[in-house]
């Protein structure tokens, strides 16, 4: 949303930021840097290899332009026509996919018809997507200036640059990685991540610290309360 603001509206109203970087640039940098700890579980789970229900069909949007289709290889695009640049982007986009004739259809031939024709609209474009894969598709929209972008996979958080110069993404001791604490400490250095605890695995020293004797943690012990 802050891409498509940056690329949409600021540039109708012009800059009326007075700080530099401006303020949608502070946010896009904060959400890339800290952002991701909100999916955190999902992320580590695909790190850890998980496997995801894929996203269900979007067949009731209202604005067919704003909406995310499934290409060819089975990855996703979030294609992002506003209403601000409907009217003057719909000519460009059909030619660009290489279908001018829907430019002139009755059904979509202006944002009342496209919006009350929406459902068909959607139909006609996961058709037209399944034609090439993801890649492809975001070459051809982007060359010609439109906001799309390839909906990312939880498992390819290793392989994104700007997560791992961030350093959301950081090795774990004893193999593999994780999502790093969004948190710090002015003049700490940052622990390392490491693995979470074993179940009970810290029970019998913590015992200890509470001044519990031997004889009482091995009588737990053979109770099956520890170990």
């Amino acid at each position: 949303m802050i891409r498509f603001y940056q690329l949409t509206l600021s540039s109708l109203v012009g800059r009326r930021c007075r700080y530099l970087p401006t303020c949608s640039a502070y946010a896009d940098e904060a959400i890339q840097r800290h952002g991701v700890w909100a999916g955190a579980c999902f992320i580590q789970a695909g790190l850890d290899g998980a496997r995801f229900i894929p996203r269900p069909p979007r067949s009731e949007a209202l604005n067919a332009l704003s909406n995310h289709y499934r290409c060819g290889d089975g990855r996703w695009l979030m294609l992002s026509i506003g209403v601000a640049q409907d009217a003057k982007l719909w000519p460009r986009f059909a030619e660009t996919i290489e279908r001018c004739e829907l430019a002139h259809d009755p059904r979509f031939v202006d944002r009342p018809a496209r919006t009350k024709n929406a459902r068909v609209l959607v139909a006609l474009l996961d058709e037209i997507f399944l034609q090439r894969n993801a890649e492809e598709w975001m070459r051809v929209l982007e060359a010609k200036g439109f906001v799309v972008a390839q909906v990312a996979q939880p498992s390819e958080a290793l392989d994104d640059r700007q997560m791992r110069e961030n350093g959301v993404i950081v090795p774990l001791q004893g193999g593999g990685y994780t999502v790093s604490s969004p948190l710090w400490m002015a003049g700490v250095e940052k622990a390392a991540a490491t693995p979470a605890p074993k179940v009970g695995e810290h029970g019998e020293t913590i015992l200890r610290e509470r001044g519990v004797t031997e004889e009482q943690i091995a009588e737990l012990r053979m109770k099956g309360v520890l170990g």
